[in-house]
């Protein structure tokens, strides 16, 4: 009963927060009606995910019970929990900080906009992670890539924005196709049938179609992700978007790829053979480099030789012979990128010998005086 409550106020106040920026558009009361939904959204949010992994109990909520007559079906478990809370701790700090930054918009651009597709982007996003068959997942990705959008295009009248937004939306709605395609193959054509039908039925797949399916869910959620070679989108719409639009991108929205590839691979196929983790670990790894070393990824993608794939795996090999994530930073700031110690902190910081060897490998590489 509790998690049932804790679900309905949750919608209903992403809901209102939704309307309520729509009805007043300007002022701090209309900042402060959207930003009060978003609070009020995650909180709940985060407080039905930690709810249900403490009690271990999973909520099933049937399509009659949600809007008769649509197929939309959502459950909760434990996946879906700690993606829930997730949401709830980046989406409360986003609203919190969003009323007073939003200010900077009044008379520029559309606060009615920015709220309202803010809240939207948080329900969408809760629903996507407890939705549990493909047509409520398909409506919940649809509506989070449709949200994230209009967010990315707020400055609509930079030339940034636009170009931005444009990217975005067309990488999303090629990984939506993909993604329709593999629900097709996993549902018998079907897009009401329950994830436990298409769990049931993963293992009586051939394996040449399980193959099928997981290459499209790692191109389709890859978008969303933004793994090389489908990045192209990041790098644009994360500076043009507003900041804590930004923030709930880089911390929730690209996550979903990673929510989406675990709830396919994992739950609904039950695993597959060992090249599928190694396919993910490899983009992965290239990914991370990419970030550090742009110029040399992006050479291997567009023309692969064996010299440029030896080339990789010599940065991989270095980098990785330092703490990594404070490695990365470290290359990232020598390309000019503002990376200050509260970004994302590593677990372990680079010690002097490893800051003076790493320094000594850079100036080499590189040429340049870290920033």
């Amino acid at each position: 009963m509790l998690m049932m409550t804790l679900l309905i106020v949750m919608i209903t106040a992403y809901v209102a927060g939704a309307l309520g920026a729509l009805l007043f558009d300007r002022g701090a009361v209309g900042r402060g009606v959207a930003a009060l939904g978003t609070a009020i959204g995650s909180a709940t949010g985060l407080a039905l995910g930690l709810t249900a992994i403490l009690s271990g109990e999973v909520l099933t909520l049937a399509p009659a019970r949600l809007l008769p007559l649509t197929g939309l079906v959502l459950r909760l478990d434990g996946l879906s929990a700690c993606f829930l809370i997730i949401i709830g701790l980046i989406g409360l700090a986003v609203g919190l900080y969003g009323f007073s930054y939003s200010a900077s918009y009044e008379g520029r651009y559309s606060l009615r906009m920015l709220g309202t597709m803010l809240n939207v982007l948080l329900l969408s996003l809760s629903a996507q992670v407890i939705a549990d068959n493909a047509l409520t997942f398909l409506i919940a990705w649809e509506t989070m890539s449709l949200s994230a959008y209009w967010l990315v295009l707020t400055e609509h009248k930079e030339p940034e924005a636009a170009r931005a937004s444009v990217w975005y939306i067309a990488m999303t709605h090629a990984g939506f196709a993909a993604l329709a395609a593999m629900f097709l193959l996993m549902s018998g054509g079907d897009l009401t049938t329950s994830f436990a039908g298409m769990r049931a039925n993963g293992a009586l797949l051939s394996p040449a179609l399980r193959n099928v399916i997981f290459v499209l869910a790692l191109f389709g959620f890859g978008t969303k992700a933004g793994i090389v070679p489908l990045h192209v989108w990041l790098p644009m719409a994360h500076p043009v978007a507003p900041s804590h639009v930004s923030a709930l991108m880089s911390g929730v929205v690209i996550k979903m790829g990673i929510y989406g590839l675990v709830r396919i691979a994992l739950d609904l196929l039950g695993g597959g053979p060992a090249w599928w983790g190694g396919v993910v670990l490899g983009v992965g790894a290239v990914s991370a480099l990419a970030s550090a070393f742009p110029a040399d990824v992006a050479a291997v993608v567009h023309e692969p030789t064996e010299a440029g794939a030896a080339r990789l795996a010599e940065l991989r090999q270095k980098v990785e012979s330092f703490p990594r994530q404070a490695a990365l930073k470290r290359v990232v700031g020598r390309r000019g990128v503002p990376v200050g110690p509260h970004v994302r902190p590593p677990l372990r910081d680079l010690d002097d010998a490893e800051q003076a060897a790493l320094e000594a490998w850079l100036e080499e590489e590189l040429g340049a005086a870290v920033a």
